[in-house]
């Protein structure tokens, strides 16, 4: 390991492009030894201080080689345009840098799913944990809510808050008879952090006994409800 990584190095081989990852790359399938071998035979030799090209093409065109058969890339030649003239066409094909060949999808996918799938376990769930009545007098209640965020990933995670995404969560009070006398019907929960609570408060008035809802709503994070009795 410690030679490919050197060897890397010394031909200005992309900083991901390493020898640890080639290994593993071999361990997991996506490669056969001959492959690497014949990569790395392919790899431009150290030239002193001479300019190099860019680290990146050239990896790119050994991967459009070994993997491709030579098809991720397409030489360049002239070509007479009809209106801009005598230009020159060829380059890498579309995609190339970013879409793998259909012979590598099982074992990447192998390889990738398990941390996609402990990624989205730890996406920010949004749940009401409490629900507390308390009455003051002359039909008036005081309506307490805890929303906690069940999640490892806060709600919403910081570039989501820089592109302003998902839109925020609201909680909602439903029920008939009953006047909002502090607090809103409809409340926006902009944010709460991973594995934390937020309190709410209402005040309300019900001169007679009923049931009140308290809806909690998210596109991403998941939906809760509860119902209280008040009144009476």
């Amino acid at each position: 390991e410690e030679k490919i990584a050197a060897f890397l190095k010394e031909s200005g081989a992309p900083a991901q492009f390493t020898a640890q990852s080639l290994m593993t790359m071999v361990r997991n399938g996506q490669m056969k030894p001959e492959q690497m071998a014949a990569m790395m035979k392919r790899m431009p030799a150290p030239k002193g201080d001479e300019k190099k090209g860019d680290p990146k093409e050239a990896a790119q065109l050994v991967f459009s080689d070994i993997w491709l058969s030579g098809k991720g890339f397409t030489p360049w030649k002239s070509y007479s345009h009809p209106t801009l003239g005598e230009v020159e066409i060829g380059g890498f094909t579309p995609f190339t840098d970013n879409t793998p060949p259909e012979s590598m999808v099982d074992s990447l996918l192998d390889l990738h799913l398990p941390y996609i799938t402990e990624l989205v376990s730890k996406l920010p769930r949004l749940a009401i944990t409490e629900a507390k009545v308390t009455e003051k007098g002359g039909g008036v209640y005081q309506l307490e809510a805890w929303i906690a965020n069940e999640g490892y990933l806060p709600f919403p995670t910081a570039m989501g808050k820089r592109n302003k995404v998902p839109a925020p969560a609201i909680i909602t009070l439903e029920g008939e008879g009953v006047e909002i006398l502090s607090g809103k019907k409809r409340t926006p929960l902009n944010d709460l952090g991973a594995m934390k609570s937020a309190r709410h408060v209402w005040l309300v008035r019900s001169p007679k006994k009923g049931s009140l809802t308290i809806k909690l709503e998210s596109k991403q994070a998941g939906n809760d409800s509860k119902k209280i009795i008040i009144g009476g």
